[in-house]
């Protein structure tokens, strides 16, 4: 159960991110000893960030990727993925490493989305993870920067897992191989 401390914390994020205050919620990341709230306020500052969609805290999202705390660097990589920040993109390819695997898994749908062609190698190299989501997000994120000499390592990849995470995917999984056929 959260201390006093953190709930008062996570309130304010809640008023502020009402609000809309973005410099605050934003300023608030820097701060590891926010309110009291510590690390689970700063990851609901960086949510709320997310949820508000607003781009002009993404310098400060990008600041905190490399910080100790696993769900901020998570809660960070997801909001920057929410607000669209393909600023940030480069900065996602050493998440693609990351000690926490929800990071290493949004790292890897955040370069997807933002269509980084950058980091192709070190997507390919996801594909040979021992993680099958981690495999799986990085052949949709080949899949989706679209370059034309990846698309025999992609399909493979794709089939390779297709059945093992079929779910609410299938759709997906169908556009993405019938995308990558000549």
């Amino acid at each position: 159960m959260p201390s006093r401390e953190v709930k008062t914390a996570l309130r304010r994020v809640r008023w502020l991110e009402q609000q809309h205050d973005v410099a605050a919620l934003a300023s608030e990341l820097e701060d590891p000893f926010f309110i009291g709230g510590g690390e689970m306020s700063r990851a609901a500052a960086a949510r709320a960030l997310g949820r508000m969609g607003d781009s002009t805290a993404g310098s400060q999202l990008v600041a905190v990727l490399d910080d100790p705390s696993d769900s901020l660097r998570h809660a960070a990589v997801r909001a920057l993925i929410d607000i669209g920040y393909r600023d940030s993109a480069e900065r996602l390819v050493p998440r693609l490493d990351d000690s926490y695997r929800p990071v290493r898994l949004a790292a890897a749908r955040g370069l997807g989305l933002f269509r980084y062609s950058e980091a192709r190698e070190a997507l390919r190299r996801a594909l040979e993870s021992d993680d099958p989501w981690l495999r799986l997000n990085a052949a949709e994120a080949l899949a989706a920067i679209g370059e034309s000499d990846l698309r025999p390592v992609v399909a493979d990849a794709l089939v390779r897992e297709r059945w093992r995470f079929l779910g609410g995917r299938r759709r997906r999984w169908r556009r993405l191989l019938s995308g990558l056929q000549d």
